[in-house]
């Protein structure tokens, strides 16, 4: 009887392990294409869209829209900017040429 409640603690965790890892690969695959695309670009980089409705970040349960300007700016170390909290300077950057990047 021990035996078998140690292997069914140990298939939990496998269980709990795998549930995790592949509920935020999408989120990462998401935000490193999103990387490679601003790693190119001028600084600052501007994002478009709404960061919380992208479906990778619904499925790994992000709750704030700062959490992908930190992921890219982990990866990149670009400073990034979200449209929506400063409209007018997205605006004046992609009128002079800056690097305004649509999610999607």
């Amino acid at each position: 009887m021990a035996r078998n409640f140690v292997l069914l603690i140990l298939g939990s965790y496998l269980l709990q392990t795998f549930i995790q890892y592949s509920v935020y690969r999408p989120w990462q695959e998401e935000t490193r294409r999103l990387a490679k695309q601003v790693a190119v670009a001028q600084e600052p980089v501007y994002l478009r869209g709404q960061a919380l409705q992208l479906p990778s970040a619904k499925a790994a349960f992000i709750q704030t829209e700062t959490a992908l300007v930190s992921r890219i700016r982990q990866q990149t170390g670009r400073t990034t900017i979200l449209c929506h909290t400063d409209p007018i300077e997205c605006a004046q950057a992609k009128a002079r040429g800056g690097t305004v990047v649509e999610l999607k």
